[in-house]
């Protein structure tokens, strides 16, 4: 009675936790998972075991036979589910977990039962064992299932699953490298019972660890046949395509993967304990990347992690069957080999995994499907060893070569392995999953700007805590230009500080474009914060999204003068033809000078020509050195390529004299060479000479009566035209500004060259 007692409370406790609560207990299923894959590696599911068999002298089949145990009795899932679910998965889990821990410790005594009844009776008595096991992992298993989906939240199931990887292969790989050393070069029974004494050990720490989580209460057996029933499970259609497709993978993975260690041993000569190290370093290599793919799952959705995973990871059967055989090289190509695909590998475990608990399976039929999904896992697992071991066993019959490859019995279980993990991916990409990006879009994220730097960044901006700190890293988040920062960018636009804000739109604006991004900032461009909208208004400019063309045109008409200036620039910057005439209409109609210069600036980027005898007139009365550079600018994009005007101006700022001379005589060489343009030759060269020297008021004199000579001619009301008399009678005034002299000698320029193949020779000429 006390013992009930103790278990209808604490199902009831457990049952009550909300999900903050069962947080806070996951690092409970974290150390039993650790404690279990060091049971596991020391026992059943690592190399030792099938060196154990190997060395117990049994030949490929029935060490088939043995392996398909533990998938084939899966197959009473479905039966046993609804029971299991009244009964209470937590304690049935509980229960069964113990029992399969007793199973190995029985195998301490092998080295006995060969001594008395020999390698037939040893048989029979493993068998027995690892059917036992076979049969409490399947009840432990069927009931693990559901329970682990009411105690990992969903929303946290993609870093728990990579917390959890990274600690299963650290310590998985502690235990494949004790185990080496324990086992040695040259094993024998009493070694491997000493290891399957340490594995009992930490078998039961972790049953003890796993009591302390929530969840798992016993349902009534009255009105939960909706739950308990596989028939809803079997009618899901996406369902019964992930278990497709999920069969096809286990399958080849069966077949491919299986006797891979025997292969190690057998082919390319390596030894015992050589095999378990590479298995201890493929754990550990894991390390490196589990994190990383369980954040990626969280953040892109299940689907493309698997996939992804899926197709990288199986480059290991593939680099198995090009491995030279018994060859001095063939270690450290096994273990490059072992590395990178122990890097690849967690992506399709960890994918998969959120995608079944997160994506397929429905809360409320938890037990139906996972009982389902739990029997078809251990039916193909089990069938795939036994074709790899009858397979095997062919040998000599199947021996080709190709290529230089040697196709024996193995190399075809690699092929295999290849063939239905392609066909598996072929199924999977028709599942779909909401919020998902798609496979070849996910690996776009690492294949545009600087994937090593996003991370970086990445990392420092999660952890910056100081407002100085945030600003920078928000910034540094722009350098990398890599869409793998999207999410921190609009995180950051979210800040609690304005100036960390105002920094993510300007990182927006440096970063590589994104709709979502584009999204957001036309979100701030439209909303209260007028100053962060003026921001907002000049990263939509230079990203270059015509989407924000319609809200730029909105804010366009703002009360607010700042932000209907900087509408109107990036307009231009768009290249917006139809706001043309509401530009022209608000450049004539506005008194404020700094909205006159934003309007002609937005004109002259959208050489709306016939605003430029306006704009010329205005030109004259401004008086600010920037504003009339700003102008000076619009007026030479209304002429064509702007881009000489530039390079000129960048050059006259810190040479003027060398710049106009030059400038001057590179149009003197283009002068047609005829009387006419041998005059006008002599005449530019004698304005070069006065520029030279700095005598400007003499360089204006002479411009004037060059720009009327008949080889400086250009068509009647072209913007050549106006632009180049506009500065004729400037430059006759008594006090020259720098901008006309500059525009007349870039016009002649343009003017002279308009035929030639390189419209910024002006440039190159300087």
């Amino acid at each position: 009675m006390a013992n009930a007692y103790t278990w209808a409370a604490m199902d009831r406790v457990v049952a009550e936790l909300n999900i903050v609560q069962k947080k806070r207990r996951l690092p409970f299923a974290l150390a039993g998972d650790s404690a279990g894959s060091i049971f596991g590696m020391l026992s059943i599911f690592g190399p030792v075991f099938l060196l154990f068999l190997d060395q117990l002298g049994l030949d490929k089949k029935r060490i088939g036979l043995l392996l398909s145990l533990f998938p084939f009795c899966g197959l009473m899932a479905p039966l046993i589910g609804p029971w299991l679910s009244r009964v209470g998965l937590k304690r049935t889990f509980l229960t069964f977990w113990t029992l399969r821990k007793l199973a190995i410790l029985s195998l301490v005594l092998t080295p006995w039962v060969v001594k008395g009844w020999g390698s037939a009776g040893a048989f029979g008595f493993v068998a027995t064992a690892v059917l036992v096991f076979a049969l409490c992992r399947a009840v432990g298993e069927t009931a693990l299932y559901p329970w682990s989906q009411e105690f990992v939240p969903a929303s946290y199931r993609g870093r728990f699953a990579a917390m959890d990887n990274i600690l299963i292969a650290l310590f998985s790989g502690i235990a494949t490298f004790a185990a080496a050393r324990i086992i040695g070069a040259n094993p024998d029974l009493w070694r491997f019972s000493i290891v399957f004494a340490i594995a009992f050990v930490f078998g039961m720490i972790c049953v003890v660890a796993y009591s302390f989580l929530p969840g798992g209460a016993p349902q009534p057996p009255d009105g939960q046949r909706e739950n308990l029933s596989i028939t809803a499970a079997l009618r899901d259609p996406a369902f019964m395509r992930y278990m497709a497709g999920l069969g096809l993978v286990l399958l080849g993975a069966g077949i491919g993967t299986t006797f891979v260690p025997l292969f190690m041993t057998e082919r390319l000569a390596l030894t015992a304990s050589q095999v378990l190290m590479l298995q201890t370093i493929s754990l550990l290599s894991g390390l490196i990347s589990s994190f990383g793919w369980g954040w990626a799952s969280d953040r892109y959705g299940s689907k493309p992690i698997f996939i992804v995973g899926l197709l990288l990871a199986s480059i290991y059967p593939l680099g198995l069957l090009m491995m030279p055989r018994a060859q001095a090289g063939t270690l450290p190509l096994a273990t490059a080999l072992t590395v990178l695909v122990g890097i690849m590998s967690p992506g399709w475990t960890i994918g998969s995994s959120r995608y079944l608990f997160v994506s397929m399976v429905p809360a409320k039929r938890k037990t139906s499907y996972l009982s389902l999904y739990y029997a078809w896992i251990g039916l193909v697992g089990g069938v795939g060893p036994l074709i790899a071991g009858q397979i095997i066993d062919l040998g000599p019959t199947l021996r080709r070569t190709a290529g230089g490859i040697i196709l024996d019995a193995y190399a075809w279980t690699f092929i295999i392995h290849i063939v239905l993990v392609g066909a598996g991916v072929w199924l999977f990409r028709r599942l779909s999953d909401s919020g998902s990006m798609a496979p070849m879009q996910f690996v776009g994220l690492f294949l545009r700007g600087n994937p090593i730097s996003a991370v970086t960044s990445m990392i420092s901006h999660s952890r910056a805590r100081g407002e100085k700190a945030r600003i920078l890293t928000t910034e540094s988040l722009a350098y990398s230009r890599s869409p793998l920062t999207v999410d921190q960018l609009l995180g950051a636009l979210d800040d609690p500080s304005y100036n960390v804000r105002f920094e993510a739109i300007v990182a927006m604006a440096r970063t590589r474009p994104d709709d979502r991004l584009t999204d957001a900032l036309i979100a701030v461009l439209l909303g209260p914060e007028a100053d962060l909208s003026v921001a907002a208004a000049l990263a939509l400019g230079r990203i270059g999204d015509a989407r924000a063309i319609e809200p730029l045109r909105q804010t366009l008409l703002s009360e607010f003068p700042m932000l209907a200036a900087r509408s109107a620039r990036s307009l231009g910057l768009l290249g917006d033809q139809q706001v043309a005439p509401l530009l022209l209409a608000r450049f004539r109609d506005e008194l404020n000078l700094g909205m006159r210069v934003a309007y002609a600036s937005a004109l002259g980027a959208l050489r709306v020509r016939a605003a430029l005898l306006e704009i010329m007139v205005f030109f004259r009365q401004v008086q600010g050195q920037r504003q009339r550079w700003e102008l000076a600018l619009a007026i030479a994009q209304m002429a064509g390529d702007h881009a000489g005007f530039v390079q000129l101006w960048r050059q006259w700022r810190s040479e003027p004299h060398a710049t106009i001379s030059e400038a001057l005589s590179a149009v003197a060489r283009r002068c047609p060479h005829d009387p006419q343009g041998i005059a006008t030759a002599i005449d530019l060269e004698s304005c070069a000479a006065a520029a030279a020297e700095e005598d400007w008021p003499r360089v204006a004199k002479l411009l004037v009566p060059i720009i009327n000579q008949p080889s400086m001619k250009t068509a009647e009301g072209s913007p050549a035209f106006i632009i180049l008399r506009e500065c004729q009678d400037r430059l006759s005034e008594t006090a020259v500004r720098d901008e006309y002299i500059l525009l007349a000698v870039y016009m002649m320029d343009v003017d002279s060259t308009q035929k030639s193949t390189s419209p910024n020779r002006v440039a190159k000429g300087i």
